[in-house]
């Protein structure tokens, strides 16, 4: 699983690696994906040094919405506080792609009833 393995390679700290493979099945462009890896380094040093580091993926949803849409988030799990890796899938014309991805704190929003 493609989101799965994008979440491993944040935990390896090889995100740049993780993000190349989610690139070539992504919708979005290049510049879009450079920005959103651009703020990656900085935003996973500032959690590490908070909270430790990132040691284990632990996948806590999988939505489907029609027949085009999945999101599958995973929290990315250190000694304390964890993240959230969101990967939204669309089902383009050839198959299915890359929609968006997102990593941030709001750990929250997918553990709430």
């Amino acid at each position: 699983m493609l989101s799965k393995r994008f979440a491993q390679s944040i935990i390896r700290g090889d995100f740049v690696n993780g993000a190349r493979e989610l690139q070539m099945f992504a919708i979005m462009d290049s510049a879009s994906v450079a920005r959103s890896l651009g703020t990656l380094p900085d935003v996973l040093a500032k959690h590490v040094i908070q909270n430790g580091p990132l040691s284990e993926v632990d996948l806590l949803s999988t939505y489907s919405r029609g027949k085009s849409f999945i999101r599958h988030a995973h929290a990315l799990k250190p000694q304390r506080g964890a993240l959230r890796c969101v990967v939204v899938f669309y089902r383009a014309s050839k198959g299915w792609a890359v929609q968006s991805f997102t990593i941030d704190d709001r750990i929250n929003e997918e553990i709430k009833d």
